[in-house]
């Protein structure tokens, strides 16, 4: 049985949606805490290969990747569904109130 490795927090600031980004390496995540107060009611994600270009995480029949989230709430992510992303960063669906951090879970794949 696979268990999370290691923790990563990013930060959505006030104001904005995009969160900083977050080296996977050789880690897929695996779950996500948030916080106790959050604006936005669904979350996406960003990725990249070069840590230079960002670019929307889509399912397969080219759909954005969308997860929608409640305060205080841990959301079990399958680790595919971000497979393969060396960095990403997390997208709230509103300009967050005050600064937001939400704690992504991580393992090895």
């Amino acid at each position: 049985m696979s268990t999370v490795r290691r923790a990563a927090t990013v930060t959505i600031l006030s104001g904005q949606t995009v969160s900083n980004r977050v080296d996977l390496g050789e880690l897929a995540v695996v779950g996500m805490q948030l916080p106790s107060a959050l604006t936005g009611v669904t979350i996406t994600f960003q990725a990249s290969h070069d840590d230079v270009t960002y670019v929307a995480v889509t399912k397969v029949d080219g759909t954005t990747y969308t997860i929608t989230v409640a305060p205080s709430k841990y959301v079990i992510i399958p680790p595919a569904d971000l497979a393969g992303a060396r960095f990403i960063k997390v997208v709230s669906g509103a300009a967050e109130a005050t600064d937001r951090d939400i704690v992504l879970m991580l393992r090895a794949v």
